[in-house]
């Protein structure tokens, strides 16, 4: 075992087994084949930590529900007084500070335990951050196994705070598939998008934080769905991205949620659309990468970056 490995076996994880096997063609796996058949679940947190108050509890908890409603397009609504809850969440010890974070059951038991000995925070990087824990559970609830993609909400370890955290491609075909709302990838002719469909061609191409995929041309833009549909477009380049300029070469979302422009010897990044710093220069931020490159992608595989140029 590398260090690595071993270090990594020591951070805080799910308690979750580990089922499969850590090398898969896909990253993500299912929990059996069990998933919720209602499209409207009620939940019920029927123990607080001391840690947050209640109020800040609910939104973490409700805000977790609400990322995978966004793509299973189940509603989940807090059980009223009486009513009989499908989920039921619970804060109690486990087994000490810094060990197993929490563990959920499979469809359709809908229980998640999170372990009381943790200190649980909201939007810092103090203790652990309550939403992104719930997040990694509910997946389970909704019948996603571990995944070996670093990237994924699914992976198993905590590995600290993520500022604007968002489900990964990975999580989002995972579960796209397990409750058959991921379509083949399709295009449409005609409309705005004529120019696409004249020259294919294009400059660069980047799935972002908000689960749309974005194709950069010129001095212009096109938003699709993860399926290809176009949403808008084109736009102009620099309406959405302030002071980046035309004909971009490479463009990528980190795994963090900040999205890197490359141009030349120079590259730009935005969080969320803001632009977070001055253009830099590549070799400052990714040393060894040469200027001018063709292409590059996140695999989610492994959750390294990869660069391409010349053929």
């Amino acid at each position: 075992m590398d260090k690595e490995v071993s270090d990594m076996m020591d951070l805080p994880r799910c308690g979750m087994p580990d089922k499969q096997s850590f090398r898969r063609v896909r990253s993500y796996g299912y929990l059996g084949q069990n998933i919720w058949r209602d499209r409207s679940l009620t939940y019920r947190i029927q123990r607080y930590t001391n840690d947050l108050n209640r109020g800040h509890v609910d939104s973490e908890i409700q805000r977790a529900l609400d990322e995978w409603s966004k793509i299973t397009k189940i509603s989940f609504k807090p059980a009223r007084q009486g009513e009989v809850s499908r989920m039921n969440i619970n804060f109690s010890s486990i087994d000490g500070r810094g060990k197993v974070l929490a563990y959920a059951y499979s469809p359709e038991s809908g229980t998640i335990l999170f372990d009381d000995d943790e200190l649980w925070t909201r939007n810092t990087k103090r203790g652990t951050n309550l939403f992104q824990v719930a997040v990694h559970e509910v997946g389970h609830s909704l019948g996603l196994a571990h995944s070996d993609d670093t990237t994924s909400i699914m992976f198993p370890f905590y590995q600290g705070y993520i500022e604007h955290l968002k489900l990964s491609v990975d999580d989002i075909k995972g579960i796209s598939a397990l409750y058959k709302t991921y379509q083949s990838p399709r295009f449409t002719s005609g409309g705005n998008n004529e120019i696409l469909c004249r020259d294919p061609k294009t400059d660069a191409i980047f799935s972002s934080f908000d689960h749309y995929v974005h194709v950069l041309k010129g001095d212009k833009y096109w938003k699709f769905t993860l399926n290809f549909d176009l949403v808008e477009g084109p736009h102009l380049i620099r309406d959405k991205w302030s002071e980046l300029p035309d004909n971009i070469d490479a463009a990528f979302t980190y795994w963090n949620n900040v999205t890197y422009f490359l141009k030349g010897s120079n590259m730009w990044k935005y969080i969320e659309n803001q632009k977070h710093k001055k253009s830099q220069l590549i070799a400052y931020g990714f040393p060894g990468i040469p200027n001018d490159i063709d292409a590059s992608l996140m695999w989610s595989g492994n959750g390294k970056m990869y660069f391409f140029k010349g053929g």
